[in-house]
């Protein structure tokens, strides 16, 4: 017979690790092997948060990614942004094809979507 404290009871997952912090000698390398900062890997991370949030129709986030993605196109190697830019690229063509055959897709992501073809087109 099952003790009282074993009844009814989902076995629980262990707790997650948590994730190295990047000083914890964690290297992160772009597709032509160049090794990023973790300043650059933090600004394209943060680069991709606004712009996934801008193309989800926050016009905030549109207005900042203008800015972020000029600066971490100044400060950031240029392989490692265009990894990022296939995936917004995909995003935004996504977003464009679906108002072309949906009734009711949003107008607002649309614009942002065209938004961001424009900004990654530069």
């Amino acid at each position: 017979m099952k003790s009282e404290s074993s009844l009814g009871r989902i076995p629980q997952p262990a707790p997650a690790a948590d994730p190295l912090p990047l000083s914890a000698g964690v290297r992160v390398r772009c597709a032509t092997g160049e090794e990023l900062t973790p300043q650059q890997l933090e600004q394209i991370e943060a680069l991709d948060d606004v712009i996934f949030a801008a193309l989800d129709g926050n016009p905030a986030a549109l207005d900042e990614s203008a800015r972020l993605y000029r600066q971490a196109a100044a400060q950031t190697h240029p392989a490692a942004l265009d990894e990022s830019r296939e995936q917004y690229l995909k995003k935004a063509e996504s977003i464009v094809a679906d108002y072309r055959t949906q009734a009711g897709a949003s107008l607002a992501k649309t614009f942002a979507a065209l938004e961001i073809l424009t900004l990654v087109a530069e």
